[in-house]
């Protein structure tokens, strides 16, 4: 070993090297795999190649047989940072951010509040479910629209009772949605069954009630027959505004009964509001 600088020289070395250059191509700093009264072998391994050729190559052991341990060597395509065995992570954490860069700028940043990429960034495929980021080419596949937003449900089993001619009365669970300005949205109810309990027609009178109801107001139409199943659907462009939706009806000549039970049939989607696409 040759030594260019004295270990106890204050202030900077004048470029001083220090150069290790053992027979057998290997450095091992710490305490060789000699544990520690903590229980934990600690080493800083230095090699010239690993097993496959490459190199140089810093190895970094904590723990017993290898617990945890990492690498950074050189290959013939470019630098390697790994982790291994397979019980350990590979981190990178940085005091304000997490940067990585080509050779001409800053490609990908990492914050507490944000993932920002300066380039594009290509999906391996179609999302197959709910959270998983949708490609151009399923975007356009469906003329910008994403589908359904969300769902709500009718109030159940048994059916609800409106008593009398004439009063409103409420048949499902709030739904609340947000619409967004330039989106346009379809509010759609379905109905398994309407009925008067006295054999009349039922002659009933179904709105949509929005909360708030502006800039469309409230939205009707009718339903004639004895025991009468129906659907409706109701089309609002986005403003912009948290809103609340819910389904009354009311019967003109005798009290009602609405069973909303649909929830309770495979596959059957009662009450949502869906995006059907841009506004245009």
């Amino acid at each position: 070993m040759s030594r260019q600088f004295q270990t106890g020289i204050s202030g900077p070395p004048n470029n001083g090297d220090l150069v290790v250059q053992p027979q057998g191509g290997r450095v091992v700093i710490g305490n060789n795999g000699a544990q520690l009264p903590s229980g934990v072998y600690t080493t800083l391994d230095l090699r010239s190649k690993d097993e496959y050729g490459y190199g140089p190559v810093v190895n970094l052991y904590l723990g017993g047989s290898f617990q945890a341990m990492g690498s950074m060597s050189t290959g013939p395509d470019g630098f390697y940072v790994q982790a291994g065995p397979s019980n350990t992570d590979l981190v990178l954490q940085g005091a304000r951010s997490t940067i990585i860069r080509s050779p001409s700028a800053v490609r990908f940043t990492v914050t507490d509040t944000a993932a920002t990429s300066t380039v594009p960034v290509v999906l391996p495929a179609d999302p197959s479910t709910a959270l998983q980021a949708a490609t151009k080419q399923y975007v356009d596949a469906r003329n910008g629209a994403l589908g359904i937003i969300a769902v709500g449900s009718g109030n159940g089993g048994a059916p609800t009772s409106i008593g009398g001619p004439g009063v409103w009365g409420t048949v499902t669970n709030t739904l609340n949605a947000h619409l967004n300005v330039g989106r346009r949205y379809r509010v759609f109810f379905c109905c398994r069954a309407v009925s008067t309990g006295n054999g009349a027609a039922a002659d009933s009178g179904v709105r949509l009630s929005i909360n708030p109801s502006t800039p469309w107001g409230e939205r009707h139409f009718y339903v004639a027959g004895i025991f009468e199943g129906f659907s409706q659907q109701w089309v609002l462009d986005g403003d912009n505004t948290d809103h609340a939706f819910n389904v009354v009806m009311q019967s003109s000549n005798a009290r009602l009964d609405v069973y909303t039970d649909n929830q309770s049939y495979p596959g059957a989607t009662l009450f949502y509001v869906e995006d059907v696409g841009p506004n245009t």
